[in-house]
C-alpha cells in the first residue's frame, strides 16, 4: 500500500512539474513584457513623429483641404501658398451670421493684398445641401461676396470650428495666426492682416 501512495504521489509531483513548466513557456517573462511596452511606446512615439512631419508645411494649416467655389471649380488652399488668407466659416440658418453679409460684401470688394474666403459646409449638421446653398445664394442683394463650399464639413475640422462665425487667417508660409469666433468689421480684419505677414 504504500509502494502505491509512494509511486501515485511522484506521478503527482511529476505532473505538477511539467505542467508549471508548460505554463512558464506559455506566459511571458517581466522582460518580454518590458520589451512589448518599450515597443508600444516606441511606436506610439514614432506614430506622433508621423503626424508632426505631416503637419508640417502643407498641411499644419489645412492646405490639403479641397473647397468648390459657386461653379464647381475645386480650389485648394494650397493654392493661395505664398499670400495670406482671410476665411470666414459662417452658418445660412444663423441670424448673427446673416447680419455680417454687408460687411462680407465690402471686404469681398476692397482691394485687398489677402485673400477672401466665406466658407459655408454645406450638408454639414443644419446647413443647407450644396445645390440648396447655391439657390439660397442667388437670393441675395449681395453679389460679389467670394463664397467656397466646404462639403461634409472637412475644413471645419481642420481649423478647429466650433461656432458661426469664426475667423481664420493664414500667414503668407500656411501657418494659422488668427482663429477667433465672432464678426469682425472690415477695418479689424484689415489691422489684423496688415500685421500678419
Amino acid at each position: 500500500m504504500k509502494k502505491i501512495i509512494s509511486v501515485f504521489l511522484i506521478l503527482i509531483l511529476i505532473l505538477s512539474v511539467i505542467s508549471c513548466s508548460s505554463n512558464e513557456g506559455n506566459e511571458p517573462s517581466k522582460e518580454e513584457e518590458k520589451k512589448e511596452e518599450k515597443k508600444e511606446e516606441a511606436n506610439k512615439e514614432e506614430k506622433k513623429e508621423e503626424k508632426k512631419e505631416e503637419q508640417k508645411g502643407d498641411e499644419s494649416a489645412g492646405y490639403g483641404i479641397v473647397l468648390k467655389d459657386l461653379e464647381g471649380n475645386k480650389v485648394k488652399l494650397s493654392d493661395f501658398k505664398g499670400k495670406k488668407v482671410y476665411m470666414e466659416f459662417m452658418a445660412t440658418w444663423w441670424g448673427f451670421c446673416i447680419s455680417g453679409l454687408g460687411e462680407a460684401e465690402k471686404v469681398s470688394t476692397t482691394d485687398t493684398d489677402f485673400e477672401v474666403m466665406y466658407i459655408v459646409s454645406t450638408g454639414f449638421s443644419r446647413e443647407l445641401k450644396e445645390d440648396e446653398f447655391k439657390e439660397w445664394v442667388k437670393g441675395l442683394e449681395y453679389k460679389n461676396i467670394k463664397f467656397y463650399i466646404d462639403d461634409g464639413g472637412e475644413a471645419l475640422k481642420a481649423f478647429s470650428v466650433r461656432a458661426f462665425p469664426t475667423n481664420v487667417i493664414l500667414n503668407s508660409e500656411g501657418k494659422i495666426v488668427f482663429n477667433q469666433p465672432g464678426l469682425l468689421k472690415i477695418d479689424q480684419i484689415s489691422e489684423i492682416m496688415n500685421k500678419t505677414k
